[in-house]
């Protein structure tokens, strides 16, 4: 029975995934591809990205694969494009997921139709600037790491080349086994060990996995133009108690592509959007209640009226 190649790839919120997840799409251009896109909020923003650059895309959004509420869909579509023919499936896992549960979930498949997919690995993408603080903050992390068959440390042109050992030597405390490299801007300079990737999962038998908590996220509709110096003003106000800010705004008549992670606040002028909704998924850090800072700042800054979606 033919097998359908499958790889994971994993980072938090910001690390780089979607820019990996291209390069990877650029060293295996002969193969049938399919891509599986899981956002944690209920707009899938990067999904509406990777469709815009002409990819072929299912999309699990509002909540991780890997939870109960999810993980049927992920089979269903896991199982779809075996059933296309699709030689190699890439799996985007949202930031706030855990992949630990990869095995049980292959486990399932395997039990209701045989086993039918060839895991390569689980490929965890490391934010060189903003590892310590998420290290931190979000247990997520250490889960994401344990899984990894290999770890990409991404933006290292961000940080100073003395903090790398550093970080090299967190990530091998947590995961001794896993590979280390070292990138910017989500480069594959050394394919080959990502198409070498070989997973066994005797060594899934002893994981440890630590406890996952609960994070708050909000989907924020809105409608209309508004002034961009005003709007990053606000932007810098909430960033403190989030983790992640992403989604489409319009700013002085033009559409842009906002991907704010921490405090970072970024703006990418796009042609057009094809969401129907002009929407930002916020992610917040649970500090705060993320709901009450939203509503109160807006009224401070904005007249416009939102709609709020947990």
């Amino acid at each position: 029975m033919k097998k359908s190649e499958l790889y994971l790839i994993n980072g938090f919120l910001g690390a780089g995934k979607t820019t990996f997840l291209k390069a990877l799409l650029d060293i295996i251009f002969d193969k049938k591809v399919g891509i599986i896109e899981n956002e944690f909020g209920k707009e899938g923003i990067d999904g509406i990205l990777l469709k815009r650059e002409g990819y072929k895309v299912s999309e699990i959004n509002n909540g991780s694969i890997f939870c109960v509420c999810r993980s049927d869909m992920f089979i269903d579509a896991l199982l779809d494009l075996y059933d296309r023919g699709i030689d190699i499936i890439i799996v985007e896992s949202s930031g706030l997921a855990d992949p630990t549960e990869m095995p049980e979930i292959l486990g399932i498949i395997k039990k209701i139709r045989g086993d039918l997919f060839k895991y390569k690995g689980s490929i965890t993408i490391v934010d060189a600037v903003n590892f310590h603080k998420v290290l931190d903050t979000a247990i997520v992390v250490k889960n994401q790491i344990i899984s990894a068959d290999v770890v990409y440390i991404n933006k290292i042109d961000l940080i100073s080349k003395e903090k790398l050992p550093e970080i090299e030597g967190l990530i091998h405390s947590i995961n001794p086994n896993t590979k280390i490299i070292q990138t910017t801007f989500g480069k594959i300079e050394q394919p080959e060990i990502v198409l070498s990737l070989n997973h066994s999962f005797d060594q899934d038998e002893d994981i440890y996995r630590v406890k996952i908590i609960n994070n708050q996220k909000i989907s924020l509709i809105i409608d209309g133009d508004y002034d961009k110096t005003i709007f990053i003003n606000w932007l810098k106000e909430i960033a403190p108690f989030t983790h992640r800010i992403k989604g489409f705004v319009r700013l002085n008549k033009d559409m842009y592509f906002v991907d704010t992670v921490n405090e970072d606040v970024k703006f990418y002028n796009i042609d057009q959007c094809e969401s129907t909704k002009i929407v930002l998924v916020i992610l917040g850090n649970g500090k705060k209640s993320l709901k009450r800072i939203i509503q109160s700042s807006w009224k401070q800054y904005f007249h416009t009226e939102y709609i709020l979606e947990y």
